[in-house]
């Protein structure tokens, strides 16, 4: 065999090696490649999934801790402290107003709560107001708001809102009786009970 020859066969076996080995490496590169781009979708996807687990067991341990928000349908007027203190049911009392008149009413004293009778104050005051044909409704304005009553009830309409008094409200041959403080929350006044003098003050706050 000559020397062109053996050059000719060493350049067909290196080709025939190199076509042997490369396409198996090649084919183990990109099968590499694809395990790898796999497991770094597998892992992203694990890692989204862990992150929306954690996410709603959060929101479910708030919900479970969280008490539903409530709205109250309305908002008490608070009575002043031993407000019927040394008063007795049916005892005439001075109710002295802010612009210096006074007027003498019967307190009465209902489930520990001290009435005065309010359309006594509200004439003595000047303040407008009506009540219903069926005696149980008074409606009246104070410096230009509006305020309802209804007999039998704990509701008072002041400006539009509702409110709960600290007792209900009841009318005696067409006098309306209403628990102090809402009277005078409702007139803009705070009152001051002075029982040793038999005597209520309304005063401007």
């Amino acid at each position: 065999m000559n020397k062109k020859a053996v050059q000719f066969a060493s350049i067909v076996l290196f080709v025939a090696l190199t076509a042997a080995y490369f396409p198996t490496a090649f084919v183990s590169a990109d099968q590499k490649d694809r395990q790898k781009n796999r497991y770094e979708r597998a892992e992203h996807e694990a890692h989204e999934q862990k992150e929306h687990d954690e996410q709603e067991h959060t929101e479910k341990k708030g919900k479970r801790k969280s008490t539903p928000a409530q709205t109250p349908t309305s908002a008490p007027i608070t009575t002043a402290p031993a407000a019927s203190a040394g008063f007795s049911d049916n005892e005439k009392a001075t109710l002295a107003l802010p612009d210096g008149n006074s007027v003498s009413g019967t307190i009465r004293l209902k489930q520990g709560e001290l009435f005065i009778p309010l359309n006594s104050v509200l004439e003595a005051l000047q303040v407008p107001f009506v009540i219903y044909p069926k005696g149980t409704i008074l409606e009246g304005f104070a410096d230009g708001k509006q305020f309802i009553f209804h007999a039998d009830k704990r509701t008072v309409y002041a400006d539009g809102q509702r409110k709960t008094t600290a007792a209900a409200v009841f009318a005696e041959s067409n006098q309306f009786y209403v628990p102090l403080q809402s009277a005078a929350d409702v007139l803009g006044y705070s009152a001051v009970v002075l029982p040793q003098n038999q005597r209520i003050e309304f005063q401007v706050r």
